[in-house]
């Protein structure tokens, strides 16, 4: 089983992959991902953000985005 944290290192992975770009002001995400991506893929990456949020945000203040 991962840890929370290594899940969202995937979703940090797999998002720079595909062209899309998470930012964070230290309490919110912003996700910007281009029209080339299907809107179904694109509400499966905003689902998987939101549920591992903080952990997202420790990586990215963190330097490890």
């Amino acid at each position: 089983m991962h840890s929370r944290k290594q899940t969202a290192e995937f979703i940090l992975r797999e998002a720079l992959a595909a062209g899309i770009r998470i930012g964070t002001d230290g309490t919110e995400v912003v996700m910007l991902a281009p029209l080339k991506i299907p809107i179904a893929s694109r509400r499966t990456f905003e689902t998987a953000i939101h549920a591992h949020q903080d952990e997202i945000i420790t990586l990215i203040m963190a330097g490890k985005s």
